[in-house]
């Protein structure tokens, strides 16, 4: 169910969102991401918990299309850049604040420093992160637990400081540069980039949640939304 006037947290603290009534049965919102206040709004309609509308990015000046399902404690939500209808394939996940109070796991994760050209992780450093907001079943993760912990942005500046007080020559040229996370807990995530065997494609659909035998479109589109440039991670 929509609050209205609360704030809600954007994939585990990348951003927050507080959603207003409009005119003549309108709903309004303005969102914050990356630290970036005033970064957007938007404008729909709420029918049965879903609310449909547009959005526009101030930050880029785009426009696209959004979509909220809402749950007693947030919302799920997709969206595209531009008006025209297809597939939205951006996402978000959100959570009312009140709702991020000593619910988390203690949660081991090692991240790489990956060259962007072939691949190879050239640094590797891990640490437990304390009340991580994200649920694992038998150490199993799926994208939206991988994209809430790379997104956060406590976990980014920990990550910006491993590398300088390793090396700050990837930073320094962080455009040829990813952040990976390689393992959370005991489950190693070499099977998302190296498809080479056919309990890969079985752990590959457990990660997108998906039926389908054909992963180069999700790999593709995971790979553009939720691997860290590092000139990002420098700028924070």
């Amino acid at each position: 169910m929509l609050k209205l006037g609360e704030k809600y947290s954007i994939n585990n603290g990348q951003g927050s969102i507080i959603f207003s009534e409009g005119k003549k049965g309108t709903i309004n919102a303005i969102y914050e991401v990356r630290s970036k206040k005033d970064a957007g709004t938007l404008n729909g309609i709420l029918s049965n918990n879903v609310l449909k509308g547009t959005y526009h990015n101030s930050m880029n000046n785009s426009s696209g299309l959004i979509e909220f399902t809402f749950t007693e404690e947030g919302f799920n939500c997709k969206w595209k850049q531009g008006l025209e209808p297809g597939p939205m394939r951006g996402k978000w996940q959100g959570i009312l604040f009140e709702s991020l109070q000593n619910n988390g796991l203690d949660v081991f994760v090692e991240f790489g420093v990956v060259n962007e050209n072939g691949g190879d992780v050239e640094l590797k450093f891990n640490t437990t992160f304390s009340n991580l907001n994200i649920s694992l079943s038998d150490d199993n993760i799926t994208e939206k637990e991988y994209s809430t912990i790379i997104s956060n942005e406590n976990i980014l500046l920990f990550c910006k400081n491993e590398i300088l007080n390793t090396d700050e020559y990837f930073l320094e040229n962080g455009s040829f540069y990813n952040l990976r996370i390689l393992k959370v807990n005991q489950f190693d995530l070499d099977f998302i980039w190296n498809v080479t065997e056919e309990d890969s494609m079985q752990k590959l659909k457990t990660f997108f949640q998906v039926d389908s035998d054909n992963f180069d479109d999700y790999i593709s589109d995971f790979e553009s939304d939720n691997i860290c440039s590092l000139s990002y991670v420098n700028e924070l």
